[in-house]
């Protein structure tokens, strides 16, 4: 997390990005969604187990499914098993400057599911500017722009109940393309 004023940056240079972004955006489900991509915060243990349930299921359905991971600092004996991105690879502003965090980015996904619960504005940049198709994360009200569907946790729900509200709902809604 940065200081008062990189986040006052940060935010400010989103919001121009923001404006001057042209993706179409589109209701999708995992029926007949072919691509998910998934982000979290890799320095959390529960987090990594459930996107690598959350993976796996997806992958047994026929998906083509990418993760990317976020550490502030990754422990020295890690070996990642998929991409992630450190907070070496920021830029003052909180901002990815690594290439394959940009090529994420532009990766026209079907859906985007972040699985970082909290506020985290290393993690924002992916969501906000990604050209994926349907955009999924946690309800934050100052996060409307990152996505098209938002779920509210009520107190005391977690990882688990955010999974299962993931996993009903984007069973229910009804896709562009159907």
């Amino acid at each position: 997390m940065g200081s008062k004023i990189q986040l006052f940056f940060h935010r400010l240079y989103l919001k121009r990005k923001l404006s001057q972004l042209q993706v179409e955006r589109v209701v999708a489900n995992f029926d007949t969604a072919k691509t998910v991509g998934i982000i979290y915060n890799a320095a959390n243990p529960t987090e990594e187990q459930f996107v690598r349930q959350f993976s796996d299921d997806l992958q047994q359905r026929q998906k083509a499914v990418e993760i990317l991971g976020y550490y502030k600092k990754p422990p020295k004996e890690h070996q990642p098993t998929h991409p992630q991105f450190t907070r070496k690879d920021l830029n003052w502003l909180l901002l990815p400057k690594a290439k394959h965090v940009h090529r994420y980015v532009n990766q026209e996904f079907d859906i985007l599911v972040n699985f970082h619960l909290g506020n985290s504005p290393e993690l924002e940049f992916i969501p906000a500017l990604s050209k994926a198709k349907f955009r999924v994360g946690r309800y934050h009200d100052n996060k409307t722009n990152c996505y098209e569907f938002m779920i509210n946790l009520a107190e005391g729900e977690g990882l688990k109940e955010y999974l299962i509200h993931v996993e009903n709902y984007l069973k229910m809604i009804k896709s562009d393309d159907a």
